[in-house]
């Protein structure tokens, strides 16, 4: 809550957090083929990389030089457009979809919904980038990825 009485507008960006590394999970580890992973911190070390894989488990998001894959992903920019204030108790529902995908970007759309209507309370867009940690710098989309992305284009981008 803020001085206003509703939702505080950083809190959107929490949800689209939520939202983004839900999708990155089921999308690009699940899916892509590339193992399985769970939520965790980010480190100082990979600021972009915010998934830990489980024990026994690829590192599917995080980069991993060990294993010949020195890349993962990073956020390059967020915006959300508040369309209406929310108030406590609310619940919410985020969809996520494909926007576009370049050779190593991609653009996910958010649509927050209250349970209390049936119009957007806020639009959001998160732009991620395949990024190489031990060259520092962007990394082509691979195939498998790829795929994954162009199988979930948004409906509503």
């Amino acid at each position: 809550m803020d001085a206003l009485g509703h939702v505080n507008n950083v809190a959107y960006f929490r949800y689209l957090e939520t939202a983004r590394v839900a999708f990155l999970m089921e999308a690009i580890a699940e899916d892509a083929g590339l193992g399985s992973a769970t939520p965790g911190p980010q480190t100082p070390a990979h600021p972009g990389a915010a998934f830990r894989a489980p024990a026994g488990a690829s590192p599917a998001l995080a980069p991993d030089p060990s294993s010949g894959r020195p890349f993962g992903f990073i956020l390059q920019a967020a915006e959300a457009r508040f369309r209406r204030p929310l108030f406590f108790p609310d619940e919410l529902i985020v969809t996520s979809g494909v926007e576009f995908i370049g050779p190593d970007r991609f653009a996910l759309a958010h649509e927050v919904f209250s349970r209390t209507g049936d119009d957007p309370v806020a639009l959001g867009r998160s732009v991620i980038v395949c990024f190489d940690y031990a060259r520092g710098k962007s990394h082509a989309i691979g195939a498998e990825i790829r795929a994954a992305l162009e199988a979930r284009v948004a409906p509503f981008a």
